[in-house]
């Protein structure tokens, strides 16, 4: 799931803070800078939700410390 549509989710159902943990580093970094938010639409739209009222995390993880998530994305 795209962290946009995750994040309108976790908003939508009253989450008052969501802690996003991502295994690509360039992500990380595309949405912890607003300097680079132009350059991708995902970006954008992502921040978009994170300026809402609540609290937002943005969390680099190694691949081999998100087993589940890794597990998940290759069943897809």
């Amino acid at each position: 799931m795209e962290s946009s549509k995750g994040l309108w989710l976790a908003w939508w159902n009253g989450q008052g803070r969501v802690i996003i943990e991502l295994d690509n580093i360039d992500v990380v970094n595309m949405l912890t800078s607003s300097a680079k938010v132009g350059e991708h639409n995902l970006g954008w739209e992502a921040h978009t939700h994170m300026k809402k009222e609540w609290e937002v995390i943005i969390q680099h993880v190694y691949r081999e410390g998100n087993k589940f998530a890794d597990g998940l994305a290759l069943m897809a």
